[in-house]
């Protein structure tokens, strides 16, 4: 007996990228580190979900694993995000993570402080008016809301 197919979800989720094949054991700080995010905004997958931030692994004599920049300001590995897919104000001006310790919550996006948003608390630098976000923060290695640590 055949089943009857369903059409795909829409899937706006995503995983960080950068703790694939890392033990959860070295996230210094769970508590702030998301583990999933919207990160497709009010875009979506469907059927299917991608990593976002995602790991670079250019370099077959090293693990596909992160590694925070050196002091050097060296990066064996690298990792970018995705350009967006549209807002990112998925629920009012906002979206959901769940962070690596298992709580979840919801944070407002394109809070300004100064000239731009926060970097320890929204992974992208500026929004234009419809939510779209600009660039993203960054060390000059790794998106730096999503660094599970650093030296």
């Amino acid at each position: 007996m055949l089943l009857p197919q369903r059409r795909p979800v829409a899937v706006s989720y995503t995983y960080n990228g950068l703790l694939h094949q890392l033990e959860f054991t070295r996230v210094t700080e769970p508590a702030l580190v998301p583990l999933l995010w919207e990160g497709r905004g009010r875009g979506a997958a469907y059927g299917f979900s991608i990593s976002n931030p995602v790991l670079m692994c250019n370099r077959p004599d090293l693990p596909c694993v992160y590694q925070p920049r050196s002091s050097t300001g060296s990066c064996p590995i690298q990792s970018t995000m995705f350009a967006p897919m549209g807002s990112f104000w998925v629920h009012p001006r906002g979206a959901s993570f769940a962070f690596v310790d298992g709580h979840v919550a919801w944070r407002r996006l394109g809070l300004v402080v100064g000239s731009a948003t926060d970097p320890n608390y929204d992974p992208y630098t500026s929004y234009n008016e419809n939510g779209v976000p600009q660039y993203y923060w960054w060390d000059g290695c790794h998106p730096w809301l999503f660094r599970p640590y650093t030296q």
